[in-house]
């Protein structure tokens, strides 16, 4: 029998009601709530078995038989691939969470303000649903909507001097490597290469700002059509019921008709900024440290259009790959980027599927260069917990679902009686993140850089990602948790580095591992790679 009526709770200023249930949209309004009729709004969502839907969309609804539809300069579908992943993932995340609470009410009252997605979602339920939205609300703990927007090149005073300074003084800069660097790796010099804002004007690579007309820009009706008949295509190739294909092809037309809109003068100015760029100091070659941000694949597609070879030289270390990590170019006929920077055989053999269509270059990772050496070791702690970051651009992946993992993990800690421990956020959170993270776990709470802090503690609890290569190359014990909600599959895990080594899916595995010393593992010397990055750079 359905109870009367629920109350969504969309962040801790929503309405609250004594007369129906509670459900919470945030898990940290949840788990503080008194309420003894509190949900958690996604604690029964498993969207799909499948969870490269959101990536086969997100990949092909510009598509036509392989066929980029776009006939601009550039690809505003490749360009939002990967925001698409994204904001398509939560569209999975958010339908399948209501449809399954809306069959176990009568009733549920909406808040005065919800995210867009949200708001199309309940739309679709109006005969069911009360109120609602009339502002859109974009809370820090909704973060994840807000990944990979397109954004423009907005160089700085500085830099555009320099630019100036290196016309006026005549530098020799064309037919050079422009070279993107990342943390890792951009201490390692080359006298071929030119690096982003290096203050040097012999050394250096620099943006200029850009005016371009706008345009009001909006999709012809024909252009709509083709792209709503593409999105039901690709959703019924999966295990869908057939009640759920309209309505989800509707609403992921509508999120993407808007971030189209929103997206198309910032990618355009994007465009003539790289543009220029490339045609002020005609390189031979640019490195980039990843593939999917948007800057880095505005230069994908020009690269490519050019002939100007591209290589990916990852900031940090590749653990898994799946079917959509390479983007195929606009004709469908080749990859649009060519050359990647494989770090030592675990690298080789994760990409081997791919290696009759694209070079692999085999190179020792950036992290060997830091010093590893065990002698070092300060123990502060019995243990560290790495503070996970979700794969929010799978379809069970949760933003908010790290302050449960925390929680989960330091659980399993006090059945050990490890009571000493802290726990490591990235740098650049905010001080916001920091105090809730304090707040729930009363622990510690570490920044900086990780091999900072990695011979500050006897074991590690993270998840997969590059502090496991970081900590095996410190001897560390390191245990890989990785529960569903983070995000990964185990198809994921299938084609991973350590698929053929321990992993925690769920936390009674967790609590075994760490009882009986079963850490993740891996084997060094597979770790490290061929080519120091110095040669490699030469070999360009």
């Amino acid at each position: 029998m359905k109870n009367k009526k629920a109350y969504l709770q969309t962040n801790s200023k929503s309405h609250k009601s004594n007369d129906g249930d509670m459900l919470y949209l945030n898990y940290l309004d949840y788990i503080r709530s008194d309420n003894k009729q509190a949900h958690y709004f996604f604690i029964n969502n498993k969207a799909i078995d499948d969870m490269n839907i959101q990536s086969a969309l997100a990949a092909n609804w510009f598509r036509d038989c392989g066929k980029d539809i776009f006939e601009d300069k550039f690809s505003m579908g490749l360009l939002m691939e990967r925001r698409f992943r994204f904001l398509f993932a939560n569209v999975f995340k958010y339908y399948f969470a209501y449809k399954y609470w809306i069959d176990k009410y009568d009733l549920i009252e909406l808040p005065d303000t919800m995210n867009q997605i949200l708001s199309l979602v309940t739309k679709h339920y109006k005969n069911q649903s009360h109120a609602g939205a009339t502002n859109q609300d974009f809370s820090k703990d909704e973060y994840f909507l807000n990944r990979a927007h397109i954004k423009s090149i907005k160089p700085k005073l500085f830099p555009t001097l320099l630019r100036t300074l290196q016309s006026l003084t005549r530098t020799d800069i064309s037919n050079k490597v422009l070279c993107f660097p990342d943390w890792t790796y951009n201490h390692i010099a080359n006298e071929d290469f030119l690096y982003l804002n290096n203050k040097s004007l012999y050394k250096g690579f620099y943006f200029t700002p850009k005016k371009i007309e706008y345009t009001d820009e909006e999709l012809s009706t024909d252009f709509k059509n083709k792209i709503k008949s593409n999105l039901y295509r690709v959703l019924s190739d999966y295990d869908l019921d057939e009640e759920d294909l309209n309505p989800l092809k509707s609403i992921l037309f509508e999120v993407l008709d808007y971030e189209y809109l929103n997206s198309i003068h910032e990618a355009k100015h994007l465009y003539v900024t790289i543009e220029d760029v490339i045609n002020y100091y005609r390189p031979k070659a640019i490195v980039i440290p990843n593939k999917e941000y948007c800057w880095y694949q505005m230069i994908a597609q020009l690269t490519s259009e050019r002939n100007i070879e591209l290589y990916v030289l990852i900031d940090g270390y590749l653990t898994y790959a799946d079917d959509y990590y390479f983007q195929r170019d606009r004709n469908d006929r080749d990859y649009l980027v060519k050359n990647y920077c494989a770090m030592g055989d675990y690298n080789i053999k994760l990409l081997d599927n791919f290696k009759n269509d694209i070079n692999l270059h085999n190179v020792q990772t950036p992290l060997q260069e830091y010093n590893y050496s065990s002698s070092n070791t300060q123990e502060v702690y019995d243990a560290i917990i790495l503070m996970p970051y979700p794969w929010t651009s799978s379809v069970n992946g949760l933003w908010d679902s790290r302050y449960r993992y925390l929680i989960d993990v330091i659980n399993v800690f006090r059945k050990l009686s490890i009571d000493n421990y802290a726990i490591k956020i990235k740098i650049g959170h905010d001080s916001d993140e920091l105090e809730k993270v304090k707040m729930i776990t009363n622990a510690d709470v570490l920044s900086g850089f990780f091999h900072e802090s990695i011979q500050k503690c006897k074991l590690i609890v993270g998840t997969l990602g590059t502090s496991l290569v970081q900590s095996i190359l410190y001897d560390m014990p390191y245990y890989v948790y990785e529960p569903f909600y983070n995000g990964l599959s185990d198809k994921n895990f299938s084609n991973s580095i350590i698929k053929d080594s321990v992993v925690s899916r769920n936390i009674e595995n967790l609590e075994y591992n760490i009882l009986n010393s079963n850490p993740t593992e891996l084997n060094k010397s597979m770790i490290r790679g061929e080519l120091s990055l110095s040669e490699f750079y030469k070999s360009i």
